[in-house]
């Protein structure tokens, strides 16, 4: 799947950070490994695939505020 990462600041300001990045794996509460396609269980962590150099800038957006994840769909 691809994703895009949205942040949403402490005021409340929603702005898009990553787009059409590659979900590597995804899992579930309690780390089990979601399987692609499973339309049923909540993913709470995935693996992502980003440039080396984007790293450090994806922490601290991180740190700045809360960051949502929405599929894309095809």
């Amino acid at each position: 799947d691809r994703i895009h990462i949205f942040l949403l600041d402490e005021e409340g300001e929603v702005r898009k950070l990553w787009e059409n990045l590659y979900v590597q794996q995804a899992f579930d509460n309690n780390g089990n490994s979601v399987e692609p396609g499973d339309g049923v269980t909540a993913v709470s962590r995935v693996n992502i695939y980003m440039e080396k150099e984007n790293v450090e800038e994806f922490y601290a957006d991180l740190a700045a505020g809360s960051l949502r994840v929405v599929k894309v769909y095809r």
